[in-house]
Parts: structure tokens; C-alpha cells; sequence
């Protein structure tokens, strides 16, 4: 993952995945992947309406790579924050809404096929894990869930 600012706002903290320096999600629509050398700002993909910001990115930390390293899984959870007033330099100092998760397969080209998970708790997040079955097709595993997932 890409370099990350602390201490600012969360839509200034908006995730993405690179490999080596380039970033390969999440990417504007119709984006090709785009190379980032030194501290270059990312694409921007968190839309700003007033003091909501939306489409903020948290990725989660473990990543599972397909056996022939052309795809990476990844838990993703997008959400939007609505800022108290023009001057909020916190996350505290706002209210996070619709936050939405899905397992996302990243290609190294950028293409991304997602899958929602819905109904699932933090201790099934804790609990997730992904396996490769073969190239277009993935086990997920929580606590109490286990599905089968096809890549196209």
C-alpha cells in the first residue's frame, strides 16, 4: 500500500494499492494504472459535495496473491465522512456513514472485480481468510461463512 498521512482528515487518508511505485487501485473510472515516483498525489477517487467526502478507501492489511501473481484479494471497505465545519482537521471532528465492504480481486493492470460482504461483523474480519483455488476461482473463509467465489 501507498504512503498514508497521519494525523489529517480520513478522506486525506484514503487508501490505495501499488505495486512497486505503481498505483493499481482504486482507480477513477476509464484510469489506467499510473506510475508514482517520490511523493506524487494519488489518483483522486474520494468526491467531495460540501463537507461530505465520499468514497474513502480502508484497505485491509492481509492480501492474498493468485498463484501465477497476476491478481491480489483484498478486503476493502469504502465509506463517506461528513465533516462538522470547513475548518475539521480530525476524524472525530465528523460522522462516518454508509460504510460498505467487499472482497476486491485486483488485477496488475488495474482491472478490480468486486464482491460484496455484507452482514459480516469484526470478528468475522478477524476471523477471514481467502485461498486460490486456481486461477479464477477463490475460497473465503470466516468464522461461520465459507464461499466460493469465480473470477472472470
Amino acid at each position: 500500500m501507498g504512503w498514508i498521512p497521519h494525523f489529517a482528515p480520513p478522506y486525506a487518508k484514503s487508501e490505495y494499492l501499488q505495486i512497486d511505485h505503481t498505483t493499481i487501485y482504486p482507480l477513477p473510472k476509464g484510469m489506467s494504472p499510473v506510475e508514482q515516483e517520490g511523493l506524487r498525489e494519488p489518483p483522486e477517487v474520494v468526491i467531495q459535495k460540501g463537507l461530505l467526502y465520499q468514497g474513502i478507501h480502508e484497505l485491509m492489511p492481509k492480501m492474498y496473491w493468485s498463484s501465477d501473481s497476476q491478481w491480489i484479494a483484498l478486503v476493502d471497505c469504502v465509506y463517506d465522512w461528513k465533516a462538522n465545519s470547513t475548518e475539521s482537521q480530525s476524524e472525530g471532528d465528523g460522522e462516518e456513514s454508509n460504510r460498505r465492504c467487499s472482497l476486491v480481486v485486483v488485477s496488475r493492470s488495474g482491472e478490480a472485480v468486486l464482491f460484496a460482504l455484507s452482514g459480516l461483523s469484526q470478528e468475522d474480519f478477524r476471523a477471514f481468510s481467502v485461498t486460490w483455488v486456481n486461477l479464477h476461482q477463490l475460497s473465503l473463509t470466516t468464522g461461520r461463512l465459507v464461499k466460493s467465489l469465480t473470477v472472470p
